[in-house]
């Protein structure tokens, strides 16, 4: 493509499908020459998605799941996780390898996100099991970025901890790491901090033209780390309707901030002997080390959240 751009990923919070000109948008990023790599809950992939997905080419499909009581709230105020779509995952997974053949096509491989709590660590055993039968190539393990109180109650991780919960998986990952690609999350804190948007050179286009670093800063919402409740607070280094994003990308401002993240020049919050008095955690606008937004308190960075 003339911008450079090599891979688009039509994801983030929320479902890409429910958008009216999604067709159009992944049939652009197809025709641009760019790897295209589709995100969904499946509640839009009906057969002739499917069907115009697999003609298409596109190179991927991540199907996001997870258990009934954190999916989205609907307007009677029932709960409708990904997990309760009738015929989720396998009935979708079939039909994307049944137009593969007819189709003769080797794409999209097929990866299924998986969150992780306490939850669903009971369907955990039975899911693998289904994902390895019917055809799956990669599983992306994450652990749960919790909203509300209750929420946090249902974490594997602890932010305290001496890594007692780090071989959770082991026996699963036994089972199946000789038949598909899989993705761990750690599950207590580690040394090493790495931002995966910045090091894989990603940047993240909200739907009205904003280009922000990565999901956390992607729209305004609360989350929950370690007991305390941060706002979060959007952060663009432009839009696209003005500016170009090859000039967005190296504005001055985009620059210097990846460059003090991928060399850890921002303060570490989550183990800081001081964060249980800290107004800077109140939201991720300001950081005590100086610059903006404030990524110490970050779970992706710790790599204990993971998104495809």
């Amino acid at each position: 493509p003339k911008t450079g751009v090599k891979d688009i990923f039509l994801g983030g919070i929320g479902e890409p499908l429910l958008h009216p000109r999604f067709s159009s948008f992944v049939q652009r990023a197809v025709q641009a020459g760019a790897r295209v790599a589709v995100q969904s809950n499946g509640s839009r992939l009906d057969e002739g998605m499917i069907e115009f997905l697999i003609d298409l080419g596109i190179d991927k499909i991540v199907l996001s799941y997870e258990t009934g009581s954190f999916g989205h709230v609907t307007g009677a105020g029932e709960i409708f996780g990904h997990g309760t779509l009738p015929g989720f995952p396998e009935g979708i997974i079939k039909k994307i390898i049944e137009h593969k053949r007819a189709l003769h096509r080797n794409k999209p491989t097929i990866a299924i996100e998986w969150v992780l709590s306490t939850d669903s660590l009971a369907e955990l055993e039975d899911f693998t099991d289904t994902a390895v039968r019917v055809g799956v190539d990669e599983l992306i393990f994450s652990n749960l970025l919790p909203v509300s109180e209750a929420a946090e109650e249902k974490i594997l991780y602890r932010v305290d901890s001496c890594g007692e919960h780090d071989e959770l998986l082991h026996p699963l990952t036994e089972k199946i790491r000789h038949r598909l690609h899989y993705v761990l999350p750690k599950f207590s804190l580690k040394t090493e901090r790495h931002c995966r948007f910045i090091e894989q050179n990603a940047a993240v286009v909200r739907s009205d033209g904003e280009v922000v670093p990565c999901y956390r800063l992607l729209h305004q919402a609360t989350e929950r780390v370690d007991g305390k409740e941060m706002e979060l607070i959007p952060y663009s280094f432009g839009n696209l309707s003005s500016t170009g994003i090859e000039e967005i990308w190296n504005s001055r401002d985009y620059l210097w901030f990846r460059f003090t993240v991928q060399n850890g020049l921002y303060p570490s919050c989550l183990d800081c002997s001081l964060k249980e008095g800290c107004e800077y955690l109140r939201d991720s606008t300001a950081q005590c080390w100086g610059g903006s937004p404030s990524c110490g308190n970050c779970l992706w960075s710790r790599q204990i959240v993971l998104c495809p």
